[in-house]
């Protein structure tokens, strides 16, 4: 980590004295949210990884590229949903809608919902050869950070609680 050339960018908070510049930084942010998302071929949208990643445990020890992220896709809603407020266009809100159908959905039909413990999960690493549960790493912090995207969406677009998946997907965290 030492070695990282990225590593002067980390941690660097933004000049809360220019705040048009903040603006311009978080609309380039999600711009590129936007213009990097991609479709499987059911349709779901994606920010898939285009490497492939040696992960033992995975079949074949390995994660194969296109690969996407629970995470990555459910988390991506927030940064969506708050430039849909600060800029008023409704692109950003309708990304927002896939990726959250896209996270919501089996993983067998290319979302990234599976289930653990016979309650719902949203698994972090998936790829084209996950064919069965046993497959997958059901990473816990990848679930709790799509629980948090989900969360945000579901709230934002005022779902009934009754039928909102964060409470279901808290308790898989809880349980």
């Amino acid at each position: 980590w030492r070695h990282d050339p990225s590593i002067a960018y980390w941690n660097v908070h933004p000049d809360t004295t220019d705040l048009v510049k903040n603006r311009e930084l978080f609309k380039n942010s999600v711009d590129w949210i936007y213009d990097n998302i991609q479709y499987d071929k059911n349709g779901h949208a994606h920010l898939f990884y285009s490497f492939d990643w040696p992960y033992r445990g995975y079949p074949n020890n390995n994660i194969k590229a296109p690969w996407w992220s629970g995470l990555t896709d459910a988390y991506a809603i927030i940064p969506l949903l708050r430039a849909t407020d600060l800029y008023g266009d409704q692109k950003y809100a309708q990304l927002a809608d896939e990726l959250y159908k896209s996270v919501t959905t089996p993983y067998q039909q290319g979302g990234s919902a599976t289930q653990l413990n016979k309650r719902i999960w949203i698994e972090e690493y998936l790829d084209s050869q996950v064919k069965t549960d046993a497959d997958l790493a059901y990473v816990f912090n990848g679930m709790v950070y799509s629980t948090y995207g989900i969360k945000s969406y579901e709230d934002y677009q005022t779902i009934e609680p009754t039928s909102a998946l964060q409470n279901k997907l808290i308790d898989s965290i809880f349980n």
